[in-house]
C-alpha cells in the first residue's frame, strides 16, 4: 500500500505515513479506496511527487476538510503529533519531554525567562524577552502578564519550534537512514547551558558597573551637612592649593573630566571652589574675559571695577557683585588652559564677620607647576 498524500510506500495495519505524518484512513476515506487483488501491482501514483504537488495537495485537502468543519460547527484549533513526528520530538527536546508534554503551566519560563529560554535554544524569544524586560521598567504590568502568557503556553511554542526544526532536518538529511537524523535531531535539539551563563555573567557585570557608578555619583553628589572641619584643611586640584578654615562644612562636590566644584559654607558664609577647562582657548581668553562672559549679574547691582590683585607670586583677576542682601567676590586665574575661580559669599549684615575666615581662603591660594 502507498500513502495518498506523499507516496511513500506503507505496510497495510500503519496509521500514519512515516514521510509525511498522513493518517492513512482518513486518506483512504476521502477516494472511497476499496482494497482490491491488484494492490500488490506497481502503483500507479507518483512515489516521488515534487514539493509543488505535495504543497497543492495538502492545501486543496486541508481548505476541503476546513469547510466542512466550518459548516458542522465552530473550530478549536489543537496541536496534533503524529507519531513518527512525537518519535522525533522526544529525541529533540530530550530530558524532561514528558514533563514538558503535560504541563500546563511552566515554572521555569515565570521565574527564569529569557535564561531559560536560551537554556532551551529558544535564542530569538530569548533575545526579545531581554528588549522587553528593559521596557518594563515603564509597562511593568504589561511585562507581568506577558511574562504569564508565555510561561502557560510556553509548551506550544517550543513543541512547534521544534517541530519546525525537525522537518528542516528531515528535508536536508533527504537519503539519510533513520539513525542520522536522530543524530541530527540530539545535536539541533537538547539544552545549551553555557550561553545561559554567559548571559547571567553579562547581565551581573553590567549591574555591578551600574551600581558602582551610581554609587560613585552619589558619593562625588553626596551633601554633606554634619560634619564641619575640626582645623583648617589644604585641598588640591590641578595645580591649585588652597585652605579652608576650620568650621566650614563640605556641602557640594561635583567632579568630571572637564570640570571640579567643591562648595563649603558656615553659618552666612560662603566659599565656592570651582576649577574647569577652557575649550577652543585664545589669546582673548584672559581673566577679564572670562568675568565679563560668565559674570550674571542684576541691574541694580552694586559692581566694583575689574582689578588685579598678587597672590603667592601669581596674578589673580577680581571683582566684587553686591546686590540687596548678600555680597560675592570673584577670584579667577587662567593657567594652562585651566581657569581657577573662588568665589566667597556672605550676607550684607555679616561680611566683616566672614571676611577674616575668606582672607585665609584668598592668602592660601598657590599655583605649583
Amino acid at each position: 500500500m502507498y500513502c495518498l498524500r506523499c507516496g511513500t510506500k506503507v505496510e497495510d495495519k500503519v496509521e500514519y505515513c512515516p514521510h509525511c505524518g498522513a493518517n492513512i484512513k482518513e486518506e483512504l476515506s476521502r477516494y472511497n479506496y476499496q482494497p482490491t487483488q491488484t494492490d500488490h501491482k506497481e502503483p500507479t501514483i507518483n512515489l516521488e511527487p515534487s514539493h509543488e504537488e505535495q504543497f497543492e495537495y495538502s492545501q486543496k485537502y486541508s481548505y476541503e476538510k476546513n469547510t466542512q468543519q466550518l459548516k458542522n460547527g465552530p473550530i478549536i484549533k489543537k496541536q496534533t503529533i503524529s507519531p513518527e513526528q512525537e518519535k522525533y520530538l522526544r529525541i529533540y527536546v530530550g530530558n524532561n519531554y514528558e514533563k514538558i508534554k503535560k504541563s500546563n503551566f511552566s515554572f521555569a519560563t515565570f521565574f527564569l525567562g529569557p535564561i531559560y529560554m536560551f537554556y532551551r535554544k529558544l535564542y530569538l524569544i530569548g533575545f526579545i524577552w531581554i528588549l522587553l524586560a528593559i521596557l518594563a521598567f515603564v509597562l511593568s504590568e504589561v511585562y507581568f502578564i506577558v511574562v504569564v502568557i508565555i510561561s502557560i503556553f510556553f509548551k506550544n511554542i517550543y513543541f512547534a519550534h521544534a517541530l519546525k526544526k525537525i522537518e528542516i532536518i528531515k528535508r536536508k538529511s533527504s537519503g539519510l537512514d533513520h539513525e542520522s537524523i536522530v543524530k541530527e535531531c540530539e545535536k539541533s535539539g537538547g539544552t545549551n547551558i553555557m550561553v545561559p551563563i554567559i548571559t547571567i555573567i553579562l547581565i551581573f557585570t553590567l549591574l555591578v558597573v551600574g551600581i558602582n557608578t551610581i554609587t560613585e555619583n552619589v558619593i562625588e553628589n553626596t551633601t554633606e551637612t554634619s560634619t564641619p572641619l575640626q582645623q583648617d584643611t589644604t585641598y588640591s586640584e590641578e595645580n591649585l592649593f588652597y585652605t579652608i578654615p576650620e568650621g566650614f562644612t563640605l556641602s557640594y562636590q561635583d567632579t568630571s573630566e572637564y570640570f571640579y566644584y567643591q562648595s563649603f559654607y558656615t553659618v552666612n558664609c560662603g566659599i565656592n571652589v570651582i576649577i574647569s577647562y577652557i575649550d577652543d582657548y585664545d589669546e582673548n581668553t584672559n581673566e577679564a574675559y572670562y568675568l565679563n562672559n560668565t559674570l550674571i549679574t542684576n541691574e541694580n547691582d552694586e559692581i566694583s571695577p575689574i582689578t588685579t590683585i598678587t597672590i603667592n607670586n601669581n596674578t589673580w583677576t577680581t571683582i566684587t557683585v553686591k546686590d540687596e542682601y548678600s555680597t560675592e567676590t570673584y577670584y579667577v586665574l587662567i593657567k594652562n588652559n585651566n581657569s581657577y575661580e573662588i568665589k566667597t559669599m556672605s550676607t550684607n549684615q555679616t561680611t566683616n564677620a566672614c571676611q577674616s575666615e575668606f582672607d585665609k581662603t584668598i592668602n592660601s591660594l598657590t599655583y605649583s607647576n
